[in-house]
């Protein structure tokens, strides 16, 4: 295998360094003595990854020159690990000789899977051995440098980008698998549902009877017809008995008599009982200027007074209380006044229970009923 011309390595964005390259090939083709192997990389080198490390020999070295091919060797300088190897490479005759390898994964322990996110510096160094000889543990080991990983490992970046895209290439088969069967369940839909509505039509049109549908239509119509008739009656029903109620609540509220006039066209209504009773009665004890009725209702627009309610409600409780129209025999040992006292004071307390009061001034046309004050209960 040829050595490549020193200013036609690879190409010269890729190598490292390519001024400190350039001097060290000079010095060693030059300027070199037999005690010196190597000129490059130096102490002071450090190489970042994926960057192209170059390793700078003298040529004329007097072990090298008899087989004019080499074998060159990277190792890890904390643990002597061997990282690569080229052999057979030719040594250049009338110039120094050059390599330039690239920091890639396998330079860094565990492939480069160790990086944590921050740069991680690993210390190197290149042998170099006639090609006739393997390594026996005598060898000297060059100048130590440093490569610095910054970034993640290939294979785990390559690893990542690969799942990502089958991912993403897996979710687009995905999709177009979806779309086209989507597709083809909606075509198959459209074609059912052409055929399904031909088959109905063509079914339809050859054993639906044409009287059929002239029955669904009349009797469609009567339905109407009915349903119209029924909500006129309802209607009609509802608006009769809204006029009944309002007709008896009028007739409640008239203020015509319930009593007939028993007096003549021109005359006060007159209740049946005091029909004999004078126009005029003497003045209430406790109310003077009213003479007719009690004090609350002097000027009452009703048919009869208070007075002559009072009295046909007292006839009627002695009615009730006598069904038979016959007076109650007087036993043995009642006296006609405590007779008339008992049933006094039993008009009395109904009466003192309705909140009225009746006192007797010696005849019963002269009965005034009065209304009792808070003061007199």
């Amino acid at each position: 295998m040829a050595s490549p011309d020193p200013f036609s390595l690879p190409l010269p964005q890729e190598v490292f360094n390519q001024t400190g390259v350039a001097e060290a090939l000079q010095q060693c083709q030059f300027y070199s003595s037999n005690s010196v192997r190597s000129c490059f990389p130096t102490a002071d080198t450090i190489v970042p990854q994926h960057e192209w490390a170059t390793f700078v020999w003298n040529s004329r070295l007097p072990d090298l020159t008899q087989t004019n091919s080499v074998n060159i060797y990277l190792f890890h300088a904390d643990s002597n690990v061997e990282v690569l190897r080229v052999t057979n490479e030719i040594n250049p005759f009338g110039r120094a000789g050059s390599i330039a390898k690239q920091v890639n994964d396998s330079w860094f322990p565990n492939g480069g899977l160790n990086f944590n996110g921050t740069p991680i510096t690993y210390p190197y160094y290149w042998v170099i051995t006639r090609s006739d000889k393997t390594l026996d543990g005598t060898e000297i080991p060059q100048a130590t440098f440093s490569a610095v990983q910054t970034t993640l490992a290939d294979a785990a970046t390559s690893s990542m980008a690969s799942s990502s895209s089958a991912a993403m290439a897996s979710s687009s088969a995905a999709s177009v698998s979806a779309a086209a069967a989507s597709e083809a369940a909606a075509s198959s839909s459209r074609n059912a549902a052409t055929q399904t509505s031909g088959t109905l039509q063509s079914s339809s049109q050859s054993e639906f009877p044409h009287w059929g549908i002239a029955t669904i239509v009349v009797l469609g119509t009567f339905a109407i017809l009915a349903v119209g008739v029924l909500a006129f009656l309802l209607v009609r029903r509802a608006r009769l008995n809204q006029s009944a109620r309002t007709s008896r609540r009028g007739s409640i509220g008239s203020a015509s008599p319930m009593i007939a006039d028993t007096t003549g066209a021109g005359g006060p209504p007159q209740s049946p009982v005091m029909e004999q009773a004078p126009a005029l009665r003497p003045a209430s004890l406790y109310s003077p200027n009213d003479g007719s009725s009690m004090t609350s209702h002097a000027h009452s627009d009703t048919p009869f007074s208070g007075a002559d309610a009072a009295i046909m409600a007292d006839a009627f409780r002695k009615a009730l209380r006598k069904p038979d129209f016959a007076g109650r025999p007087i036993e043995e040992g009642d006296s006609p006044e405590s007779q008339e006292q008992k049933e006094h004071r039993l008009l009395s307390r109904e009466l003192a229970e309705e909140g009225r009061d009746i006192r007797s001034v010696g005849s019963s046309r002269d009965v005034r009923v009065e209304t009792l004050g808070d003061g007199e209960r």
